[in-house]
């Protein structure tokens, strides 16, 4: 599952963090080829993804540091970089300013920040901490080689993604809930 949607508000609930720190699937490899930009949602900011020159995939904010422009409305990505669709400043892919449209230096305060990114198994995942630490873990490679081509659909889910996955486990509410009582501990925790 992809989570681009705004989360849905907890306010009587202060046992969870507003957002869980960790990696987020934000879209497919798929879905972004060299030359597309593409805009989505996280911890209720835009954020714009584009590959770089070498193909990496690169997760920044949505918004120019130099007016605030949005750069998946008329972005573009030139030479692997990202260019502002109001005064063509571009930006690399460690968010430094490399030219603006003026020909004149680039101003060292238009710097773009970058979210930590990676694409594993056909997925583009970012890595969300509310104070910006870098990734504390890895997500592993899987073995795709004898799976069958990639499919997906998006939802937009109106709970706390920290829920989804505790219902996943949570065995006692199958039967009471869904009505199913098939489940099997396959070992213990």
């Amino acid at each position: 599952m992809c989570t681009t949607a705004a989360p849905h508000p907890r306010p009587t609930d202060k046992s969870l963090p507003e957002f869980p720190t960790g990696w987020y699937c934000v879209g497919f490899s798929d879905e972004l080829e060299s030359s597309t930009l593409l805009t989505r949602r996280l911890m209720n900011q835009e954020l714009v993804l584009f590959r770089n020159e070498t193909q990496e995939i690169v997760v920044a904010q949505a918004h120019c540091p130099h007016l605030g422009a949005h750069f998946g409305h008329g972005g573009k990505i030139i030479e692997g970089q990202l260019e502002c669709p109001f005064h063509a400043f571009r930006f690399n892919d460690q968010g430094q300013c490399t030219q603006t449209g003026y020909g004149t230096k680039p101003p060292r305060a238009a710097k773009l920040h970058i979210w930590p990114s990676r694409e594993k198994s056909g997925l583009i995942l970012v890595w969300y901490h509310p104070e910006q630490q870098a990734p504390q873990w890895e997500v592993p490679t899987l073995d795709t080689s004898n799976w069958s081509p990639w499919s997906h659909t998006s939802w937009v889910v109106k709970t706390h993604p920290q829920e989804i996955v505790e219902n996943s486990v949570d065995f006692g509410h199958f039967q009471v809930v869904h009505g199913y009582d098939e489940t099997e501990v396959i070992s213990p925790a």
